[in-house]
């Protein structure tokens, strides 16, 4: 995913999340929210991959997607983006992080490289 067409902006380059964020969000996501939940999430998801919408920044000390999505969420509206656009283009977003995220086997290829390495010093 590299754009996407928002409207009043147009089009938005869509960067690769901070991982701890993107597993915030999409950890969140999966502990069935409710759809006042879902909604803050795909702002969250905008907010923290939109770097050009200018939404506020995600807290990693504060670690609240919710509360962090409820920010970026009044921004967007108020900015005159329709709620339909925010659900969508965050599901999608929010598909994205999921993806940037390392696999099980990715893990522990990375594991097991470490592990001979430290075995052979």
């Amino acid at each position: 995913m590299d754009k996407i067409i928002l409207h009043p902006f147009g089009e938005l380059s869509v960067v690769k999340p901070n991982l701890a964020a993107a597993l915030d969000i999409v950890a969140t996501w999966g502990d069935n929210p409710s759809r006042a939940q879902i909604g803050r999430l795909c702002a969250a998801a905008m907010g923290i991959c939109c770097p050009s919408v200018h939404l506020p920044g995600y807290s990693m000390i504060d670690c609240h997607p919710i509360a962090y999505g409820g920010r970026c969420l009044e921004r967007l509206l108020n900015k005159g983006v329709a709620a339909s656009d925010i659900y969508s283009f965050g599901a999608e977003i929010i598909n994205f992080m999921a993806e940037q995220l390392p696999l099980e086997k990715e893990v522990q290829a990375a594991e097991d490289f470490t592990e001979g390495e430290r075995v052979a010093v």
